[in-house]
């Protein structure tokens, strides 16, 4: 709408305005603030085809101008972030497209960290490698299955190098009495009861950080 054109151009003129404010800065900490921001709300706002690769080459010729001064490591945190948000659209079953974007985002991350240990960017480096590193499981078994017979089961996982099963024998009463138990009370509940059946399974892990399944 002619509306939503008239707020683009004047924020994008406001980024300009304060651009110029800062051009001349000996400190150049308050010129990359506003650069990151006006090229963060361009990539987010643009339509165009090409945009993530234009974004990701701004960052990385904004970088190399500024390098050397400690809010560069702002930077490389967008630039991370944006690895991290690429590597959401890997689809396995698609082909291998994105699968390394996360794995690139830590090592961007871990750079950082080495070279601006105490800057604002480094701070949101660590956030950023915990989310990364962060474990995930889930799995779902057949609603229906039969007494005697093997069924399976889908595991989702990621981060996770095994996994460690146990299967318990329940009477009626004690299905009812499940369904009210939640977190650590479940746990006990579980602890409670004999175990029929236990095994380990080692998971094929592929270093890269994404959800996988089996």
């Amino acid at each position: 709408s002619r509306d939503a054109e008239n707020f683009q151009v004047k924020a994008l003129l406001l980024f300009q305005r304060l651009i110029r404010l800062h051009l001349k800065d000996k400190d150049p900490s308050a010129l990359i603030d506003i650069e990151l921001k006006r090229l963060n709300w361009i990539y987010k706002n643009a339509v165009i085809s090409n945009k993530e690769m234009v974004y990701e080459q701004r960052l990385n010729s904004f970088f190399l101008k500024h390098a050397p001064h400690s809010s560069a490591s702002e930077i490389r945190y967008l630039l991370a972030d944006f690895y991290y948000e690429q590597g959401q659209k890997f689809q396995p079953e698609q082909g291998k497209a994105h699968q390394g974007d996360i794995k690139k985002a830590k090592e961007i991350a871990q750079e950082t960290l080495r070279n601006y240990p105490e800057s604002l960017g480094a701070d949101q480096c660590r956030r950023l490698i915990s989310s990364i590193e962060r474990r995930d499981m889930k799995m779902t078994s057949e609603a229906v299955v039969s007494a005697g017979l093997p069924f399976k089961f889908l595991l989702q996982y990621r981060n996770t190098p095994k996994v460690f099963l146990r299967i318990y024998s329940l009477k009626q009463e004690d299905l009812l009495k499940l369904r009210n138990t939640y977190g650590e009370q479940r746990i006990r509940f579980f602890m409670d009861h004999p175990v029929k059946t236990a095994r380990t399974f080692e998971l094929p892990e592929a270093g890269d950080y994404q959800l996988h399944k089996t």
